[in-house]
């Protein structure tokens, strides 16, 4: 005889199970076809139907994909991985693993239990699905599976120079106050995840200015040299710089005049020896 619902005991008829996380108690006792019974009998029994949580913690930088990808990040980003178990009374965990997908295969199940809370980053460019499996000492299992794109790549920086404009075998550009530099860039990691900022800087008579967004077309407006720098980041911070020096000039500026002319400027009756010879 076994305890109903209600208090009552029962006929056992065949096996049973328990439904409702927490703890059972189960009465029961034997009778013979004489009437005679044995005294009950009880044991608790803890019910645990619930899987374990996985808590999946991505560091930075990072930028959420809300969706595919579910994230961007780079090789630098961690990403924490533990579980812990959620069932009444706390069975114990038995396995929580993970596994990897990248360039169209999978990486065999890499067993962390003892490890927790484990750390790993992803050193490959471009589309990774990590997958991650919690289960618990009664065979309870959660699971958890996202997508990765890893992008460690700058954008490209694209600068161009209009006229009137001269570059020297030294890589210095000569310009006038009416020349533009035009600047573009744009992001050619795995799977852009935004817009590429642009910035600029420029050293003047020995001092650099603050970093200014850029909004359009740059113009220098001293007759002196310059360096100008540029940078570009995409959302996870990948930076690409651009280094050039400009000197600018008048233009159609004539010569400077010699500071010791021989004879002197605008003399007149000067003896000046000439020297003529025929081939």
């Amino acid at each position: 005889m076994e305890l109903d619902d209600t208090g009552n005991f029962k006929l056992y008829t065949g096996n049973f199970t328990l439904s409702g996380d927490g703890l059972h108690c189960l009465e029961f006792y034997s009778e013979d076809s004489g009437g005679h019974k044995e005294d009950v009998k009880n044991v608790t029994i803890y019910v645990d139907d619930t899987p374990p949580q996985i808590i999946k913690i991505v560091g930075y930088p990072h930028v959420w994909g809300n969706g595919y990808p579910d994230y961007w990040v780079t090789s630098s980003t961690n990403i924490t991985i533990n579980a812990t178990e959620q069932g009444y009374n706390n069975s114990g965990l038995e396995n929580v693993s993970y596994r990897i997908y990248c360039n169209g295969t999978w990486s065999p199940w890499i067993d962390i239990t003892s490890q927790l809370p484990y750390n790993l980053t992803f050193p490959e460019e471009c589309d990774h699905t990590l997958q991650i499996v919690a289960e618990d000492c009664l065979g309870n299992k959660a699971w958890n599976n996202e997508t990765f794109y890893v992008d460690n790549t700058p954008p490209v920086i694209n600068k161009t120079v209009g006229e009137p404009s001269m570059q020297d075998d030294n890589g210095t550009w000569w310009v006038t106050t009416e020349t533009q530099i035009n600047v573009t860039a744009y992001d050619q990691g795995c799977s852009s995840c935004g817009e590429v900022i642009i910035q600029y800087r420029i050293w003047l008579l020995g001092n650099w200015t603050e970093w200014l967004n850029y909004t359009g077309n740059i113009t220098f407006s001293e007759y002196t040299m310059y360096c100008l720098e540029i940078r570009a980041f995409d959302c996870l911070g990948n930076i690409a710089l651009d280094n050039e020096t400009f000197i600018v000039s008048p233009e159609n500026n004539p010569p400077d005049k010699p500071s010791n002319p021989s004879p002197a400027d605008g003399a007149t009756d000067v003896e000046i020896d000439i020297t003529l010879s025929w081939q």
